[in-house]
C-alpha cells in the first residue's frame, strides 16, 4: 500500500538540486555535481516542486536547520537524500562548546545564555543535575553558565557539545516526500518532525542524540485527516523520545495519524535510564496517541526507558492496529502497552508474534504486556513469547473484555498474569503456556502467589492452558533465534484461531504453535 510511493519516476521539467558543505557555494547553480550549493539556507529559498530532488554530499555536515520548501504529489515525489560516497551526510543540531574553565575538582563551566535541552559528551547524551553540584557525567544550565562534570575513566579524549537546534528537518502539510539516507544528529528537540502530513516516507536515516523526539509526528490542524506515514529501516539511539505519533502538541487535541506503517527499525537508548528527564516524561521507544489502522512490524526495541506505547484519550479512538514480529526487550519499563483514560475507544487493536523478554527492571510493577480499561469490541494478545519480565502478562486498571491466547510465559520475576482486582469478568485468557521453576507465580485480585492451578480455578481463565516447559532452542535465551520451540515442544500444533486469524510467525513463517517463534 505505501511502498508504492518510493517508485513514482521523476516528471518532465524536474530539478535536481546538489548540496555540498565542503566545496560548495551558495552563489552556484545548484543543478550540477560540479556547481553545488553549500548551505541548507540556500534550499529553503527554492520553490521545490514535485519530482525535484536535493541530494545532500555524503560525508558533509551542516550545522544547520531545514524547513522544506515545497512538496510532492500523488504523480512525482519530492526527494530529499545524499549522493556521492563515504559516510551519510549529516544535519548536526549540536554545537562543539570550548573554552571550559575549571571551577572545582572535576568541574567544568563555560558561559552560554540561552536554552540548553542536552549537553552530549563523545556524542551520548549526559543527566542534567538540577544543581552546579555534580557527579561524574551530569551537568546543569543556570541560564548564564553550563557546568559540566566529566564521565571517569573514557578512552578517548572529551568532545562535548550542546544541542542547539530545534527542529533539524521540518514538514509541514506536505504529502509525497521522501526522506532517505540523512544523518540528523543532536538537536534540541526533533531530528524530524512532521506536522499535518500524510503519504511521507522515512527510510534509511540515523537519527541520535535528539532532545524531544527522534521522529515526531504532529498535528495542528484537527480537522485534517493525516495518513500513510511510511517509517522504515531506519536507526535510532539515544532520543528522549524515539518514534513519536501523537495528536496536537501540547496534548491530546485532535485524531493522530491513520494507516501508517512503522518497520524494521532499529531503536535503542531512548530516555536510557531517564538521562532525558528534565525534557520527557515518556521516553517511548515507539508512542503511539490516538491512531488508527496502523502497522507496528519488525521492530528491534532494546535498553529504551520504555518500549512501545499505544495510549488512547477519552473521546477519541485507537482501532485496528497491528502490531507484530517486534523484538522489544530490556526496557526499563514495559514492553508493550495498550493503555486508555476511557473505556470503549481503543478497540480491535492486535498484538502477535511478538518476542517481549526482560523489560521491566525498573522498581516498580511494569510488564511485559500492559493492559488496561474496559474495550467491549475487544483487544486481541495472540502468540507471544514473554520471558523474564518483572510481570509478563499485567492486566491493571479495570481491564474487560481482552482477549489473551497462544501466548509463551516463561520465568517471569514477579507474576506469569496478573489480573488487578478492578479487572472485569469478560477477559478471555486461555490457550497459553506457561513455565517457571516456582510454580507460585499468578496474581488473581487479591490473592497472591497462587499457584497456576489455583488460579485456574479462581480465574475460571486458562482452562485449556498448560504449565509445561516449552522447550525453547535455548533453556536462557538472549538470541531472537533462541526463543524457537524444540520438534518436541508442548506446544507445537496447538494454537487457536477464534478471532485472530493466524499469521506469519516472528520469523516469517507459518506457524501453528504457541508463542511467537515457531519450531527450530
Amino acid at each position: 500500500m505505501l511502498l508504492c510511493i518510493l517508485f513514482f519516476p521523476g516528471i518532465s521539467g524536474s530539478a535536481t538540486y546538489y548540496v555540498s558543505s565542503s566545496s560548495g557555494k551558495d552563489s552556484n547553480s545548484g543543478i550540477s555535481l560540479h556547481a553545488p550549493f553549500k548551505t541548507l539556507n540556500r534550499i529553503s529559498a527554492l520553490d521545490l516542486k514535485p519530482g525535484d530532488k536535493v541530494l545532500l554530499k555524503k560525508g558533509d555536515t551542516w550545522q544547520e536547520s531545514l524547513t522544506l520548501p515545497g512538496t510532492g504529489n500523488k504523480n512525482a515525489l519530492l526527494v530529499f537524500s545524499s549522493y556521492g560516497n563515504g559516510e551519510m551526510p549529516v544535519i548536526n543540531g549540536a554545537t562543539l562548546l570550548k573554552d571550559w574553565t575549571k571551577s572545582v575538582p572535576d568541574t567544568y563551566f563555560t558561559g552560554y545564555i540561552g536554552m540548553c535541552n542536552g549537553l552530549l559528551e563523545n556524542g551520548i547524551p549526559l543527566k542534567r543535575a538540577s544543581s552546579k553540584s555534580l557527579t561524574d557525567g551530569q551537568w546543569f544550565h543556570n541560564g548564564v553558565y553550563i557546568h559540566y562534570r566529566p564521565t571517569k575513566d573514557l578512552d578517548v579524549a572529551y568532545r562535548v557539545e550542546r544541542c542547539a537546534r530545534g527542529s533539524l528537518f521540518t514538514l509541514e502539510n506536505k504529502e509525497y516526500v521522501l526522506i532517505d539516507g540523512i544523518t540528523f544528529y543532536g538537536a534540541n528537540k526533533y531530528g524530524i518532525r512532521l506536522i499535518d502530513c500524510s503519504n511521507i516516507t522515512i527510510a534509511n536515516c540515523k537519527i541520535v542524540c535528539n532532545g524531544g523526539e527522534g521522529i515526531g509526528l504532529h498535528r495542528q490542524k484537527g480537522e485534517l485527516v493525516c495518513k500513510n506515514i511510511l517509517i522504515r529501516n531506519n536507526i535510532l539511539d539515544w532520543n528522549a523520545n524515539g518514534i513519536y505519533i501523537e495528536g496536537k502538541k501540547g496534548g491530546f487535541k485532535s485524531t493522530g495519524y491513520i494507516k501508517s506503517m512503522i518497520i524494521n527499525n532499529s531503536i535503542t537508548h531512548t530516555n536510557f535510564r531517564n538521562v532525558w528527564e528534565h525534557s520527557t516524561k515518556d521516553g517511548h521507544a515507539i508512542g503511539i496517541q490516538n491512531s488508527s489502522f496502523c502497522r507496528f512490524e519488525g521492530n528491534t526495541i532494546t535498553d529504551n526507558y520504555s518500549g512501545i506505547a499505544l495510549w488512547t484519550a477519552e473521546s477519541f479512538i485507537s482501532q485496528g492496529n497491528i502490531f507484530t514480529r517486534n523484538f522489544v526487550a530490556r526496557n526499563q519499563l514495559y514492553g508493550i502497552v495498550n493503555g486508555a483514560d476511557g473505556r470503549d475507544n481503543s478497540f480491535h487493536n492486535t498484538f502477535s508474534f511478538n518476542i517481549i523478554t526482560e523489560n521491566g527492571w525498573q522498581t516498580g510493577n511494569w510488564g511485559g504486556l500492559r493492559i488496561n480499561k474496559p474495550q467491549t469490541k475487544g483487544n486481541y494478545y495472540y502468540n507471544n513469547t514473554l520471558y523474564n519480565n518483572d510481570i509478563n502478562i499485567y492486566l491493571y486498571s479495570s481491564p474487560d473484555f481482552h482477549v489473551i491466547k497462544n501466548n509463551i510465559s516463561l520465568h517471569p520475576r514477579k507474576y506469569h498474569v496478573w489480573l488487578d482486582k478492578s479487572a472485569g469478568t469478560h477477559n478471555i485468557i486461555d490457550n497459553n503456556c506457561y513455565f517457571s521453576d516456582e510454580n507460585n507465580l499468578f496474581l488473581f485480585r487479591s490473592s497472591k502467589d497462587i499457584s497456576f492451578a489455583t488460579w485456574v480455578s479462581l480465574s475460571r481463565s486458562d482452562q485449556s492452558s498448560i504449565f509445561s516447559d516449552p522447550l525453547l532452542k535455548s533453556s536462557r535465551p538472549v538470541d531472537k533465534k533462541d526463543f524457537r520451540l524444540a520438534e518436541k515442544s508442548p506446544c507445537t500444533s496447538r494454537a487457536v484461531k477464534d478471532h485472530f486469524d493466524l499469521q506469519k510467525n516472528f520469523f516469517g513463517l507459518e506457524s501453528k504453535e504457541m508463542g511467537a517463534c515457531g519450531i527450530q
